[in-house]
């Protein structure tokens, strides 16, 4: 079983709505992070 775990950054992803730190105002365009998720073996995508 193949584990890989998706947008790790932030539990809401990157950037955060109105948020003013360093982190969120780099994360735009390519460097946004997907809130957190798992993908088993290439082909379960557990969103929770």
């Amino acid at each position: 079983m193949e584990l890989t775990l998706l947008g790790t950054g932030a539990p809401a992803g990157l950037p955060r709505p109105d948020c003013p730190c360093a982190a969120c105002a780099c994360a735009l365009g390519p460097h946004a992070r997907a809130a957190t998720s798992l993908l088993v073996d290439g082909a379960l995508l557990l969103d929770l």
